[in-house]
């Protein structure tokens, strides 16, 4: 197990417990990824021993009394994929409210990847995420409904994110909730969120998708204005399906429009990596 580079477990049995972890080493782990109802005992301990792991996902559907990472723990990580419910366990990696840019990068230098789900607050992106903002470079948010994001303080906080270069949305819907949604993702949602990156200069692709939205027409992205200027894909999903546009800049004019465009896969991954799906990474051109 010497050159073993990335885990994943699955652990489905209720006492999630697996004894002796915490003595097994793998020195070139670099992605960790551990699914379970409650946290094995002794999880953190077998985590922080390997503080070379770059990217980590940890899913428990049962809040447990996990000690959370200290923070010196995993000093290279850069990609972290987390339920809000398990927030307590990551506050380490995570801000503070008030936290200024300049000390959340201090502490966490090399994170640039957040992918949030089961979120359902603004105030948590606002207290948590708020402080990396200068060097995010890829956010990815799974909401049950748009009470969150589709709102002026979402499209503010956005402005601030200066260093990034995808964005992510997903509204998952719940009909069992008994709620009436009041918005569903249109093109005005959109336009909000580009006029607010508009600014961002190396901001290049844009994930929407709501399981509640009606398919965009391709006139709805003629003259768009305005636009980041590094723009160069959007992905639009809804009800029944998922359309790409790539972007076609006017430098004339300073808008652009969309031309429905035919993604072709990503490289075969021979090892499982969640931060290569819903990206576009594999196109950019610089």
């Amino acid at each position: 197990m010497q050159h073993l580079t990335n885990l994943v477990l699955s652990i489905r049995k209720k006492e999630s417990a697996l004894y002796g972890m915490n003595y097994l080493r793998f020195p070139a782990l670099v992605a960790l990824d551990i699914s379970a109802t409650v946290a094995p005992n002794r999880l953190i301990e077998f985590i922080a021993n390997h503080p070379g792991i770059v990217r980590l996902h940890l899913h428990f559907l049962e809040s447990s009394a996990t000690n959370p990472f200290e923070p010196h723990h995993l000093p290279m990580l850069r990609a972290l994929k987390l339920r809000v419910e398990n927030t307590g366990t990551f506050a380490s990696f995570l801000g503070t409210p008030a936290e200024s840019a300049e000390h959340a990068f201090a502490r966490r230098p090399h994170i640039e990847h957040f992918s949030i789900y089961n979120l359902r607050s603004f105030q948590f992106l606002k207290d948590h995420i708020k402080p990396f903002r200068r060097q995010l470079r890829r956010l990815d948010l799974q909401v049950w409904d748009e009470r969150p994001i589709f709102k002026g303080e979402f499209y503010e906080l956005l402005e601030s994110f200066t260093a990034l270069e995808e964005l992510s949305m997903t509204i998952v819907g719940r009909e069992d909730l008994g709620t009436k949604r009041m918005k569903v993702q249109s093109i005005y949602e959109l336009k909000c969120l580009l006029r607010s990156l508009k600014e961002c200069a190396s901001f290049r692709a844009l994930h929407l998708h709501d399981a509640g939205a009606k398919m965009l027409n391709t006139s709805d992205l003629q003259g768009i204005d305005p636009v980041p200027p590094p723009l160069q894909y959007i992905s639009w999903g809804y009800r029944d399906g998922k359309t790409t546009y790539r972007i076609i800049h006017n430098t004339e004019s300073q808008s652009a429009y969309a031309i429905v465009y035919e993604v072709s896969p990503p490289p075969h991954e021979i090892v499982y990596d969640w931060t290569s799906r819903n990206t576009f990474r594999h196109l950019f051109v610089d």
